[in-house]
């Protein structure tokens, strides 16, 4: 679809018209530079430099395709969507942050709430895509000559719901977002079910410390391993407290070492610790309902250690 001869907007428009987005074949405004579109394409300040930002030598030939208005739409919200094409002059290794901070940037000046950018970077174009208060989500980076066709038949949009402009951008996201947007790598306790036996004291019989830490190490990173120099961090992605999940894995570790190293001669063989006597709440005993006599019995290496002193009252019952 892509043809070698062909400015990018052209090309951009040319995928639209075949995926249903439009059937304009003239642009609202062509090749504007970052500055042009940040102060005098908008009524809107933007509150950051954009000198001091560098990102207006790296965005080139912007240019303002169409828009969907909110009349397509069976929801009363005043939205529309804007749809824009940018290329961009950067490393190969910086490409996608760009896009990122690019968009980033220029999203707030537009009118439009939702703004989808089709990105080119050499002979490679990426899709951005954007709505009022949410992060950027990134598709991958396609071949501008061999997978054009291809995107236009995902973004079909026929595929896509009418009933609200943020429904149709959700739907449009999840055509073409990165595999980590859709499937983000585990953030909490559910990263135990990733972990390949779920009995925590058979993990640890089969794995080390370092071993776990290293498959929770090799799972949170996974996207980040695949995308390399593309991978751009969702915005949420701060959010997450790996220290916890060692803190947590180290805990389990420690408990099943005091476990095993709790002498065999406080409990008596025939009254070890059973689950049916805890089915009444009635039967437990509690330290508060013991009196002096029963505190002398408990022995002193139990006594000043929470985790003993737990099993040898439960055993007591």
């Amino acid at each position: 679809m892509f043809q070698t001869n062909e400015r990018f907007y052209d090309e951009v428009l040319n995928l639209l018209r075949f995926a249903g987005h439009t059937n304009t074949t003239v642009p609202i405004y062509i090749n504007h530079t970052f500055k042009q579109v940040v102060y005098f394409d908008t009524n809107k300040i933007l509150s950051t430099d954009v000198a001091l930002s560098g990102l207006d030598i790296i965005a080139i030939n912007i240019s303002h395709l169409f828009n969907l208005e909110n009349e397509l739409f069976e929801s009363e919200l005043q939205d529309k969507i804007g749809y824009y094409s940018v290329e961009i002059v950067s490393s190969l290794e910086d490409r996608s942050q760009a896009a990122y901070d690019i968009h980033r940037l220029l999203h707030p000046t537009f009118e439009e709430s939702s703004t989808v950018m089709f990105f080119c970077h050499n002979d490679k174009f990426m899709l951005s895509i954007t709505k009022s208060n949410e992060d950027i989500v990134l598709s991958d980076w396609y071949d501008r000559y061999s997978d054009a066709d291809m995107v236009a038949e995902m973004i079909d949009i026929s595929e896509f719901s009418f009933d609200s402009t943020s429904n149709f951008i959700s739907e449009f996201i999840y055509k073409i977002a990165r595999s980590y947007y859709l499937h983000p790598a585990p953030t909490g306790l559910e990263i135990y079910d990733y972990l390949p036996v779920h009995q925590p004291d058979v993990i640890f019989e089969t794995w080390g410390k370092d071993e776990i830490k290293g498959f929770v190490d090799d799972l949170m990173n996974k996207s980040r391993s695949e995308y390399g120099y593309d991978y751009v961090a969702p915005c949420n992605i701060s959010d997450v407290n790996y220290n916890r999940i060692y803190d947590e894995l180290e805990t389990l570790s420690l408990d099943l070492e005091i476990d095993e190293e709790i002498p065999e001669t406080l409990f008596d063989e025939d009254e070890l610790f059973d689950d049916d006597k805890l089915e009444n709440e009635d039967d437990q005993i509690y330290i508060e309902d013991l009196d002096d006599n029963d505190l002398h019995d408990i022995p002193s290496e139990v006594i000043n250690n929470p985790i003993l002193l737990v099993k040898w009252l439960n055993n007591k019952v």
